[in-house]
């Protein structure tokens, strides 16, 4: 059978498409490019925001339209909230892999060993968040908080590292939720071919210090994380329902950054938030800059209907969202010029990840994409890389290979 899978959202929904996929070409489903060319198309669905909800429920009906006779399954968020009366099965998240592959008589379903076209192995270690930030639809979607056993985390490392995967990258809802996650990480480092750990989005309130000492000691663990700020008002975090304070989130970092000088922290933002006054703005603005976030993924507010925020007042106009945006952007740049500044000359490993026109790509230690000049790599290989430059305007390092 011909088989289409769209993704939308986040590194898990990725993971298990990935899982999914896996599984089907196990069973010799053929996995096809176009939704055109199939028999089924699975769509992993996202509704984090109302444009990405709006795109598979699109999707769903521009196949339809296209050819009613591909079947459609619909899984993820987008079924929590709905189920559309198009598609011909609906899958919530409660056994999302399991009940996908059922429908598509695959019963014994095999820990993933394979993912295609990627260096970095993505696992899911966790899953559901029941944090209810007043902005934030998905508790309301994932809410069945479920943590994967230690010894089937350790096999699938094991599994993928044996089809040559170097660095692994540990995701979930709420990654720091899981209890065991030094643990993991300290058992993922005992696997030979695994030389790179790294953590996908993090709480700043669930960094502990034996996290900190494993960013710090264990050679394998990445030197980046990315820690989600949102505001650096509290009174802004507290409208929000984060669990911390600015002083709390600089005390952290500061922690951080004392042990590993050129750690690299990447954050998200997000302007225009009900409530947000000029001095509120101009604080995330001043914890912006006195962190040095090397990236910075910046959003003007979004109302999300069945969000606490959605029924909030105060509410700050389009104009001011957008020009508090453009500014963040462009210290962010600033920033990230006078973060690579630093780096010059030092010397880093990077992963290959591609070559193109003579050149190739990957990323250091600390999470920065690099482009190895007049050197053709393989993908998969670790090579020590002197920094030159950044090229103005991308989030992109020069290097030479060294």
């Amino acid at each position: 059978m011909k088989i289409f899978i769209k993704t939308f959202g986040c590194k898990v929904n990725q993971y298990e498409s990935e899982k999914i996929k896996y599984n089907l070409k196990i069973k010799k489903h053929e996995i096809v490019n176009s939704f055109e060319k199939s028999d089924v198309t699975i769509i992993n669905s996202c509704i984090v925001t109302q444009k990405s909800e709006k795109k598979s429920k699109d999707l769903v009906k521009q196949i339809k339209n296209y050819n009613k006779n591909i079947k459609i399954i619909l899984i993820g968020c987008l079924v929590e909230k709905e189920s559309l009366k198009e598609a011909d099965y609906n899958i919530n998240n409660k056994n999302k892999i399991k009940n996908t592959l059922k429908i598509l008589d695959v019963n014994n379903i095999q820990p993933l060993e394979k993912i295609e076209k990627q260096t970095r192995a993505f696992i899911k270690i966790q899953d559901g968040c029941d944090q209810f930030c007043s902005y934030c639809i998905i508790p309301y979607v994932r809410k069945n908080i479920t943590n994967k056993p230690i010894e089937k985390i350790i096999h699938e490392t094991e599994k993928l590292s044996g089809n040559g995967f170097k660095e692994v990258v540990l995701t979930g809802i709420h990654l720091g939720r899981h209890p065991e996650l030094v643990d993991i990480i300290k058992k993922i480092s005992k696997i030979n071919n695994i030389k790179r750990i790294r953590l996908s989005s993090i709480q700043v309130n669930e960094i502990s210090n034996k996290l900190i000492q494993q960013l710090s000691e264990n050679n394998k663990m990445m030197e980046h994380l990315h820690i989600s700020l949102q505001s650096g008002s509290n009174k802004i975090l507290k409208l929000m329902n984060r669990p911390y304070s600015r002083e709390y989130f600089i005390d952290k970092v500061k922690t951080i950054r004392n042990k590993i000088p050129y750690f690299g922290l990447s954050t998200d933002l997000i302007v225009g938030f009900p409530g947000e006054r000029k001095k509120d703005f101009y604080r995330s603005l001043d914890l912006l800059t006195k962190l040095k976030f090397h990236r910075v993924h910046v959003f003007p507010y979004s109302r999300r209907e069945g969000t606490k925020a959605f029924k909030m007042k105060d509410v700050v106009s389009e104009k001011i969202k957008n020009k508090r945006a453009k500014k963040i952007r462009k210290i962010s740049s600033q920033i990230f010029s006078e973060f690579v500044n630093d780096l010059k000359k030092r010397t880093y490993k990077v992963l290959v990840e591609a070559s193109k026109n003579g050149n190739s790509y990957g990323y250091t230690e600390n999470y920065l994409r690099c482009k190895i000049l007049n050197d053709i790599i393989k993908p998969n290989e670790l090579v020590n890389t002197k920094i030159i430059d950044k090229i103005n305007n991308k989030h992109l390092i020069i290097g030479r290979k060294n």
